[in-house]
């Protein structure tokens, strides 16, 4: 999948979880890709600053979350 970055949001809790929205910006996106913070490590970047309004293609299993697509993104080379 191929788009643009709408909105990226980092959760301020103890584990902290990127997520990037596409179609529309939270709460009416309409697909997500979710970073999980062990897999932060494996990024060269800070995901939610680097793509935000950035067209991206993302590769990965889709998966349905709350009744909206998603992919978890484990390696950097998912987004390119």
């Amino acid at each position: 999948m191929c788009a643009k970055v709408q909105s990226a949001y980092v959760t301020k809790g103890e584990k902290k979880t990127t997520y990037l929205n596409f179609g529309k910006p939270y709460p009416n996106n309409t697909f997500t890709v979710v970073i999980f913070e062990k897999d932060l490590p494996n990024f060269s970047y800070a995901p939610a600053q680097h793509l935000k309004d950035k067209e991206v293609c993302i590769t990965g299993k889709v998966i349905m979350y709350k009744g909206k697509p998603e992919i978890i993104a484990r390696e950097e080379k998912q987004i390119q």
